[in-house]
């Protein structure tokens, strides 16, 4: 089957306040299930009110770590093993009683205590932030084309266009965890003509450079077929 030609790809970059989006979704769902489970009316809220509140927890904190941190892919899997690795010499030690027979009833319980209200409150704060970024990058944005670059900057900013003959493009993807999250890598694209552009966190980086091989070779076999001499 044949490939579907590209005639244009619109290329976005986007804050890393985009990856809070599993906060987002686990605010709005615990929001749900608290409201649930007080209509169900009692002890069962409170008693798993602890639980929800360090599922919320462990979901934020993975996402300020992606957002603080780039793990390329050694660095990724150094990760996993620390962890693996620590996990491990703690229950070694916690079987050879190096912690003085300590059990799990020994440790004091610490209850965070979130209420079906906050879940509401981060729901709203988050949506209505990744809501203002999403809007921002439907007015700027590069589209390439056959002929042209094309960057769009705000509704009365300014457009600039840049030839797309010869243009090269280099793709990486930094880090594991925000690929993993939303198949975001980072492209550079080297025209022949203006400046280097450079657009970090772009969304769906596999898809786009796929795009960008089959525009790229058709602009190339429609340069050649132009230049190529005709037979007498």
């Amino acid at each position: 089957m044949a490939e579907e030609p590209v005639h244009e790809i619109y290329l976005r970059t986007y804050p890393k306040v985009i990856f809070l989006w599993p906060t987002l979704l686990s605010s709005f769902a615990l929001w749900i299930i608290t409201i649930i489970l007080k209509v169900m009316g009692g002890t069962i809220f409170i008693d798993s009110q602890s639980i929800l509140s360090w599922f919320w927890l462990i979901i934020f904190a993975f996402n300020i770590f992606v957002m603080a941190f780039d793990f390329q892919s050694t660095k990724f899997f150094l990760l996993l093993a620390a962890i693996v690795v620590v996990i491990l010499i703690i229950f070694i030690l916690w079987q050879t009683g190096v912690f003085g027979g300590v059990s799990l009833g020994d440790i004091p319980e610490f209850n965070i205590g979130l209420t079906d209200n906050f879940y509401l409150a981060t729901t709203i704060i988050l949506f209505g932030v990744l809501g203002i970024v999403w809007l921002s990058r439907r007015i700027d944005y590069y589209k390439i084309e056959r002929n042209e670059i094309y960057h769009k900057n705000g509704f009365m900013g300014k457009a600039e266009r840049i030839p797309t003959s010869n243009l090269t493009f280099e793709k990486t993807i930094p880090d594991v965890f925000e690929y993993l999250l939303l198949r975001t890598g980072t492209l550079t694209l080297h025209p022949h003509k203006g400046k280097t552009i450079h657009l970090t966190t772009v969304p769906g980086i596999n898809k786009i450079e796929e795009k960008l091989d089959r525009l790229l070779s058709r602009i190339t076999v429609e340069v050649d077929d132009i230049h190529k001499p005709e037979e007498v």
